[in-house]
Order: C-alpha cells, then structure tokens, then sequence
C-alpha cells in the first residue's frame, strides 16, 4: 500500500492525519480485556521481538526434610525452554473525509476503536481457542496447528475432556435444580488437582456462546433462581466455585446440533474408519472439529468412550481411535463392537477450565496504525480508488503469540 506512515507521524502533507499517540495502547490493552481466551492468561506480557524464548518448569518441584549433616536431596523438576512465536493481526478501515474530521474531534471509540478491537479480538480468539464461531478454521500452509496461527490453540493442545450430561425432563421443565455445568467444573478441578493444578486463584473457565442464559435461567425446584442472581442461608451460590469466568463466541454454541458423521463397517478393534464421503474439500461435514480427548458414542462403541488418536488432516479425518480415561488421565485404546454401517456422535466442545499460569501471551509494543489517502484498495471484488473517493484508509495491526506448556495436563475442555 503506499504512503504507509504511521498515524502518529503523519503529516497532512504526507496524506496522512494526526490521531494521539496513546491510540494504539488503548486498542491492545482492549485486546486483552475483550478476547475471551487471552482473559484467563495467566502470563501475559510486551515483547519487541517476533520470537520469544522462556523458561518453564518440567515437572514440578519437589522438596522434604533433611537430617542433620545427610545430603540434601536434588528436585525431581528443572527447567526448559519454551519457544513462542508471534503472529499479526490486522484490519483496514474506510473513512471518509467528513468521517476523519469527527476523528480529529476526539470521536476515536465511537467510529473507529469499538469496532476494530471487536474485529481483531475475536479473530485472535478464535486462533486461541481453535475454533471460529463453533467451527474449524480454514487450513492453510502458514498456520501452525488445525488451521490456528498460534504454537498451541487450546482445544487442539488440551487433555481428556469431562462431558456435561444432557438435561433430565425434570431440569428442563425447572422441577429440579440444573447443577450440571456446576457438577462438570467440579470434575474438571478434580483433574487438574490430580495433576498438580490445585490452587483455585489460578485456574479460570472459558464459556461458549449460550452459557450466560443458562446460568441465569438456572432454577430450583421451586422456582427460584440458583446461581446469578441466586442465593442459600444469605450466601450467593457461584456454580464455576469463584473461579474467574471468561466467554467466547467461537466455542460450538449450545444451541448448536448434535455432531455425528457416517462410519465404515466396524470391526472389534479400536480403529473406526470414517465414510469418504463424510469429510473432505467442499463437503458441509468437515466444519466440525474432532479432538483427542473429546467423547463420542454410537452403535458399538464402549460406553465413556473418547478420541484416543486421529488420522488424517483437519477436516479431511478418515480414521478415529477410541479408548477411555485410564489412570493419570492417559486415553488407553478399548475396543469397538463389530457392527455395520452407523453413525458416531461426537460430544460438542462447549468450555475449558483452564491453569492460567501455563498460558502465556506475548503481544509486541510496536502495534501500528497506519494510513493512506492514495492507494488502491480491493475488497471481495469491490475496488476503491482512495484518491479518487475522496477516502483514507486506516490499517490497524497487532501482534502477538500464545503457547501453553504442559497443556494436556493443564487445559480441561467441556463438552455437551
């Protein structure tokens, strides 16, 4: 593009214009308070290079007495290094002149800022989680992991999940208490605790779009609300236990249908094959993701039964392993019944309870804003001449990066 000058350097000369120089921190600190994932980063922090290196624990330190004059025992853990990598975000907005003018008038949040921090929060979510709007990202060559830029997106990084049960007739109809979403919080704790996770200031929980009604429309057998607004002997009740709480819009939204692909005849081992033409280029069915870890049912296979390993490319599955949560959370391969042609069904990734300290986000403090009244800009086909229009256009950029160590043991997904 030309006459790419920095907002806070431009010259009306250069065909630019002056906005304030704290503009671009307004828009990255928004970043990190709108972005649904990159809130419950518990490591967060400015960086000036593409790739950062730090050090992490592997293992966790361990330590016990020592007897007067004995040898003092070395912890089982040390330290390694993680390697994460920064990756850009952008978008250009179209303004026109009469629109520049209310810009040097102060009106930044009202045409500009609100809607760009939205455009480039949730696209940088959507990488983090791995999903965008309950779907898988398109592929491409650049992009690291299932379609995200990022080193680890959690969903395709994450452990076993815990599966939230359906709602009985009775939940529905409000004559018992919905405590379901509270039940499988709990059980994702339980594994986090197990391995190591246990302090609860740390550990945050990601939502999926749809959770905030359920948590309000929450209802006890008498009718009475149980959780926001909800109360027992005077003490509010918080169904996540004081957890910090974050949404994203890009997790599978619970309204959304049961997930279920077409499967090859079965035969008794761990291995179900997928029908060709159930995933692939241009097919409606290779949308939605399929994780390691995440449960699945059907005709033939074990009941509590999860992803154990995947074949082939994200989108392109032609192959599931299936097995079950043995001890220390390890997924061991079990059997399928010989059947014939069936469905499976796989549960829909709806949350994440996460330990916060293991994420860690690196966000560049050369965020740019750039402009230009004289280039040529298309659009889906559509072609503006900017000098011609009487139009400038504002390049907003960021960037960032977000790795997770130890990311089966410290990220616990949710399904439904």
């Amino acid at each position: 593009m030309a006459n790419q000058i920095p907002f806070t350097g431009a010259t009306n000369a250069a065909g630019g214009f002056l906005l304030p120089p704290e503009q671009g921190e307004i828009l990255v600190n928004g970043i990190l308070v709108e972005t649904g994932a990159l809130q419950l980063a518990g490591d967060a922090r400015a960086t000036t290079a593409r790739k950062t290196n730090f050090p992490i624990w592997l293992g966790r330190p361990t330590a016990g007495p020592v007897g007067e004059g004995a040898a003092k025992g070395v912890t089982g853990a040390s330290f390694g290094q993680a390697s994460l990598n920064i990756q850009k975000f952008a978008s250009i907005v179209i303004f026109t002149d009469e629109q520049i003018a209310d810009l040097q008038n102060g009106d930044l949040s009202v045409l500009a800022d609100a809607g760009v921090r939205q455009a480039l929060s949730v696209a940088i979510d959507a990488h983090a989680v791995g999903l965008s709007a309950g779907s898988l990202i398109a592929e491409k060559a650049e992009q690291a992991v299932g379609g995200s830029v990022f080193d680890s997106p959690l969903l395709q990084s994450a452990g076993a999940g815990i599966l939230i049960p359906a709602a009985t007739s009775e939940q529905e109809k409000g004559e018992k208490p919905d405590t379901r979403l509270q039940k499988a919080v709990s059980a994702a704790l339980g594994v986090l605790e197990e391995n190591g996770y246990g302090d609860p200031s740390d550990i945050g929980v990601l939502l999926g779009f749809g959770f905030q009604k359920v948590l309000r429309d929450a209802r006890d057998g008498f009718g009475r609300p149980i959780y926001d607004g909800g109360s027992f002997a005077g003490q509010v009740i918080d169904p996540l236990y004081g957890l910090d709480r974050a949404h994203s819009t890009n997790l599978t939204p619970l309204s959304a249908p049961a997930q279920t692909l077409e499967l090859e005849e079965t035969t008794g081992s761990a291995k179900v094959k997928i029908k060709a033409a159930q995933r692939g280029a241009a097919h409606p069915l290779t949308n939605f993701p399929i994780f390691v870890g995440q449960p699945v049912s059907g005709t033939g296979i074990p009941a509590n039964s999860v992803i154990k390993a995947i074949v082939g490319k994200t989108g392109e599955e032609t192959e599931v392993e299936i097995g079950k949560v043995g001890a220390n959370g390890v997924i061991e391969a079990v059997n399928a019944t010989a059947t014939a042609t069936n469905t499976i069904t796989f549960a829909r990734p709806v949350g994440l309870v996460v330990h916060k300290p293991n994420i860690h986000v690196r966000i560049r403090q050369d965020v740019v804003l750039r402009t230009s009244n004289e280039a040529t800009i298309e659009n889906e086909g559509t072609k503006y001449n900017l000098f011609q229009q009487n139009l400038t256009a504002v390049l907003y950029e960021t960037r960032l990066g977000i790795l997770v160590h130890d990311s089966q043991r410290s990220l616990v997904p949710l399904y439904t």
